[in-house]
């Protein structure tokens, strides 16, 4: 896909278990590689992405609810919006953001998402907590070799 060319998406919906993160993570990470990212953003969709989807299925509540999460994942000229729900309706209150410690092991992955992607947001809708994560894509300019940002 180039720059002219309108967005599409692309869709999971996957039962709660985590044989299934690596379908996604390799899945998204392919679509944005033919998407023309650079391996280091694909590397931070591939990693943030991961991190997403497995708290969703570790967190998620299930009980009387979805036994699936959904994964959709919108690509732009210039962006990448992946929303991952976790399939829950009894209770959705998103915790703030847990600050990481050496001595605690919850959150590092709320801290990678954060630091990998541009944009982050968490949101209650009615089938559960959905992380909203962007992406911006960056333009490799051929005659200097640096990159660039996307026009907005």
């Amino acid at each position: 896909m180039n720059n002219n060319e309108a967005s599409y998406n692309i869709e999971f919906r996957v039962p709660r278990e985590f044989k299934y993160v690596a379908l996604i993570r390799k899945g998204v990470r392919h679509a944005a590689r033919q998407d023309g990212y650079t391996e280091r953003e694909c590397d931070d969709v591939e990693v943030a992405i991961g991190e997403a989807v497995t708290n969703a299925i570790a967190y998620g509540n299930s009980e009387g609810c979805s036994d699936q999460i959904y994964v959709n994942c919108n690509f732009s000229p210039s962006r990448l919006v992946i929303d991952v729900q976790d399939g829950g309706c009894i209770s959705c209150l998103p915790d703030p953001l847990p600050a990481p410690s050496a001595a605690n092991e919850h959150g590092r992955g709320w801290l990678l998402i954060h630091r990998l992607m541009d944009s982050v947001a968490i949101r209650c809708t009615d089938y559960g907590m959905m992380v909203r994560m962007i992406k911006e894509k960056v333009a490799i300019n051929k005659t200097q070799g640096s990159p660039v940002a996307s026009n907005k």
